[in-house]
């Protein structure tokens, strides 16, 4: 299920950059290419993270998202192993499909396989960038997700974050936030400009966000590594179990 969350991710995200990029009209700013694409891959998000799929397997779509979990001790380690595998094996796997349906178009400038880089800034921009976006996106989850009131809209928050960081973030980063998601389009391309930062800061800022939300005892913290738990989905991270599960393995 992650790894499906995320091949559905790469190839959305490939698949409406080539069309900002290549086929909208050259009339266009480009700050409304952006929040087209923001628009785009954000609603696939939320889509995603509101899924069958993603309620039952927390819809991390991200290393960094399970590193936090287990740091914060809501994943097993041999969960978070296997999470993160599928993560990168789901992230290839997309853009190898996108490189399939969409040709030269997705594997030539100006898409590149839809390469993170640092923008004109440079690098230390870039990665304090990734750092700050990562550090919001996670203390807003854990803040959210373990408010009763506002649980049930994690995922829009999580999904408003990600159009606003690919409206306005991205220029100074390329917008990564998920180490997967930059080793994909790196692998498949050859180039790995720069991935430090892509592999080091995002799960640096989810950490430092864990670490402030687990130290601030005033902040609601999620209480499970999902960001929807449900009645109705049961749960491999906390044990939870649907009614009508435990019911059907009663003994007769």
């Amino acid at each position: 299920m992650e790894a499906w969350g995320l091949a559905v991710v790469m190839l959305v995200s490939a698949t409406v950059t080539v069309l900002a990029g290549t086929l909208l009209p050259h009339a266009w700013p480009d700050g409304l290419r952006r929040m087209f694409v923001g628009m785009v891959i954000a609603g696939t998000v939320v889509s995603l993270i509101y899924s069958p799929w993603g309620r039952r397997s927390g819809a991390h779509f991200n290393p960094a998202v399970t590193l936090t979990f287990y740091a914060l001790g809501r994943v097993k380690r041999w969960d978070a192993v296997f999470y993160a595998a599928f993560q990168v094996a789901g992230a290839t796997l997309g853009i190898l499909i996108a490189g399939l349906l969409l040709g030269s178009l997705l594997r030539e400038p100006p898409v590149m396989w839809i390469v993170t880089r640092p923008g004109t800034p440079g690098a230390v921009i870039a990665f304090v960038a990734e750092f700050a976006i990562s550090f919001v996106l996670m203390s807003t989850v854990l803040a959210v997700g373990g408010s009763t009131k506002f649980s049930r809209f994690t995922g829009v928050f999580a999904g408003a974050l990600i159009f606003l960081y690919i409206c306005f973030e991205a220029p100074f980063s390329g917008f990564s936030m998920n180490p997967a998601r930059t080793f994909a389009s790196a692998a498949v391309s050859g180039s790995f400009q720069a991935f430090w930062i892509y592999v080091l800061a995002p799960p640096a800022g989810m950490l430092a966000a864990a670490y402030l939300n687990r130290s601030v005892a005033a902040l609601p913290s999620i209480r499970c590594a999902k960001l929807i738990h449900d009645s109705s989905t049961r749960c491999i991270h906390c044990g939870f179990m649907p009614e009508s599960e435990r019911n059907a393995r009663q003994p007769v």
